[in-house]
């Protein structure tokens, strides 16, 4: 389901397979590429079991396991953060042993305030983790327990939002609202990737006032843009709304998942189509026109860039407070020659949009999604290890693979 789509739940996951793989690339001991996708699966599969193996017998009802020093850590508020981010993928995995292990840790945990510590941990990540792991298990197994427990959860995040501003930052789960990193600044990411988890919470339990937060987000979102007359975001908010137009832009780390859950809520609930909907629309359309760089053999590049002023104004000028920008009034774009490795969620997100309806077939985005797939996929293919570097600067080469990887990878269906 959609929830399953987090960038951050995946570099969790993937971490250990990365470890890995890197540490067989430097001993000169790769294994090789499985020769079916069935084989491939089963390799994943087993990976996944070894490591919540590690995980239950070491670190049972812990947030995390240090790997090297075989202890649990509580590092997210005494959540079990481990076990509910593994429960939909063992559920996927058909790991039933496995799945009700994780069940019996997410039953003995208490979420209320009262079984909370004081510390504040982050919104975005307990959101996007912890509520929506839980959502996610209910949503797949049907089994009401995590429902209860993703109520508890969302009360206590519920109180990140507060009248007159973005949410905060970081809240404190036993308070409930204490808590915000200092400087008072927000990025896109972390303000917008909480639609799907407290809208999914609210239809789940039939209490709307779980909509309100992230629907007052939405507005506060949609007032930047018109103020900005540009629906690429930079990267540092207000928190009390709005953005300097001026700064940097990117679809990766602070960026991604904002223009992600666009789209991403609008297929959830379909009443949302015109707002969020229209916003991703408009994004993608700018990210086609401000973004993109053609590279060779039907590769695109997904680049960055720094939002100097706007045109016909010196950089740091603006119109009267609240007046529409006219057209022309656009800000100006200077590319960032980089692409961050995070921005692979774009093409997957495309896809999904197309298929629901939310951007429209034949205007050439199918091409613009595989441009930058192939791009992703050569990331992973141009280095020893097989693991794609974190960024990729535009004057990097993408090099043949190397000879210990398959030739291609399997063509897509449609």
């Amino acid at each position: 389901g959609s929830l399953s789509c987090r960038q951050r739940r995946r570099q969790h996951r993937g971490s250990r397979l990365a470890m890995l793989a890197a540490a067989a690339a430097v001993a000169g001991a790769l294994p090789p590429m499985p020769d079916s996708l069935a084989e491939a699966a089963n390799a994943v599969r087993e990976e996944g079991r070894s490591t919540w193996a590690a995980y239950y017998k070491h670190a049972r009802g812990f947030d995390s396991l240090r790997p090297l020093s075989h202890r649990g850590v509580n590092d997210w508020g005494s959540v079990g953060m481990m076990a509910i981010d593994c429960l939909d993928t063992l559920w996927l995995m058909n790991l039933t042993a496995e799945f009700k292990q994780a069940r019996s840790i997410v039953e003995e945990i208490d979420y209320t305030p009262a079984g909370r510590e004081a510390r504040s941990v982050s919104t975005f990540e307990m959101t996007i983790r912890g509520l929506g792991g839980l959502l996610s298990a209910h949503a797949l197994s049907g089994d009401r327990l995590f429902l209860r427990k993703a109520e508890q959860l969302g009360e206590a995040l519920n109180t990140a939002f507060v009248p007159g501003r973005f949410p905060l930052p970081s809240v404190s789960l036993k308070k409930q609202g204490a808590g915000m990193h200092g400087g008072g600044g927000v990025n896109p990411a972390e303000v917008g990737t909480l639609s799907l988890e407290f809208h999914s919470l609210a239809r789940a339990t039939k209490r709307p006032e779980f909509d309100a937060g992230p629907d007052d987000v939405r507005r506060r979102m949609a007032a930047t843009v018109t103020l900005l007359n540009s629906s690429l975001v930079p990267l540092s908010l207000k928190s009390s709304g709005g953005a300097h137009p001026s700064g940097r832009v990117s679809l990766g780390a602070m960026g991604d998942s904002y223009y992600e859950y666009l789209a991403k809520t609008a297929i959830l609930d379909p009443r949302l189509r015109p707002t969020a909907g229209a916003m991703f629309k408009a994004a993608l359309l700018e990210i086609e026109q401000q973004l993109l760089v053609p590279r060779e053999h039907g590769r695109t590049f997904l680049a960055e860039a720094s939002m100097n002023g706007r045109r016909g104004r010196p950089a740091g000028g603006a119109s009267a407070a609240g007046a529409p920008r006219a057209p022309s009034d656009k800000p100006l774009f200077s590319k960032i020659l980089k692409m961050d490795h995070l921005a692979c969620f774009l093409p997957g997100t495309i896809a999904v949009a197309l298929h629901h309806g939310v951007v429209p077939r034949g205007e050439g985005h199918e091409e613009v999604a595989e441009g930058i797939l192939k791009t992703c996929i050569d990331m992973y293919r141009m280095t020893p290890s097989g693991i794609a570097p974190e960024t990729l600067p535009l004057s990097l080469p993408l090099s043949p693979p190397p000879p210990h990887l398959s030739p291609s990878p399997p063509p897509l269906s449609p």
